[in-house]
């Protein structure tokens, strides 16, 4: 966690230098709706079939994110941003799959610390397009199993707690439409791709989660 606290100081450190100069820049608030689902990959070939069970019993679940970013730029058509983001993901077995459960599902909470840039095309004096490759940094902050059992009517839930490492990292782009509302307001909408580049445990099976969906954003410009 030292080496996290570090990184995350450095970046800070880095954007606040960028920041003092006399840059475009602006505050995007963003909601995430999305499928969430995991690749998964055996050890070993040998433990191919453990993999091939896991298939057949599980399937996607719907997630969520939140983002925060700070955007500043140096030109009209690009601009690099760092920000925070929270996102919950995760994944589903099928309805009756598992003995003694109805449904069990799997969840896993992530504060993030995104940083990437964004490219610009602009149409016309109110409709951009634009593409937002980012890597985000962060760690895993709860995982949950909620699950309703055999003959029994409610959701119960626990904390589950997966071999995963402390430090998480993610991929994601994002591309899409950015129009003007006004001079100081925008509205983008994109689709949104995010993947777990590290797995999550040490075991037999290799899990690394992903989300697709949708990406809704007001950005505030801040001026020069």
């Amino acid at each position: 966690m030292k080496r996290f606290a570090l990184y995350i100081l450095l970046l800070g450190a880095s954007h606040c230098a960028f920041a003092q100069k006399d840059t475009l820049q602006a505050l995007e608030i963003s909601i995430n709706p999305g499928m969430n689902y995991r690749l998964i990959a055996a050890k070993n070939q040998e433990l191919s079939w453990l993999k091939d069970i896991q298939d057949s019993l599980q399937q996607p679940s719907a997630g969520i994110g939140i983002q925060i970013n700070h955007e500043f730029g140096i030109s009209e058509k690009r601009s690099y941003f760092m920000g925070i983001a929270y996102s919950r993901q995760g994944y589903e077995y099928k309805k009756n799959s598992l003995e003694g459960f109805r449904s069990y599902a799997l969840h896993h909470q992530f504060i993030q610390f995104p940083i990437g840039f964004n490219l610009y095309y602009r149409m016309n004096e109110r409709l951009q397009l634009a593409i937002q490759p980012s890597l985000l940094t962060g760690a895993l902050i709860a995982s949950t199993a909620s699950y309703v059992q055999q003959g029994d009517q409610a959701t119960r839930k626990m904390e589950t707690y997966p071999q995963s490492v402390a430090i998480s990292l993610h991929a994601q782009l994002a591309a899409g439409f950015i129009a003007r509302i006004d001079q100081n307001w925008k509205f983008r909408a994109n689709v949104v791709y995010q993947q777990q580049l590290k797995a999550m445990g040490q075991g037999a099976l290799h899990v690394r989660l992903f989300t697709a969906g949708l990406q809704f954003a007001l950005v505030r410009s801040l001026g020069n």
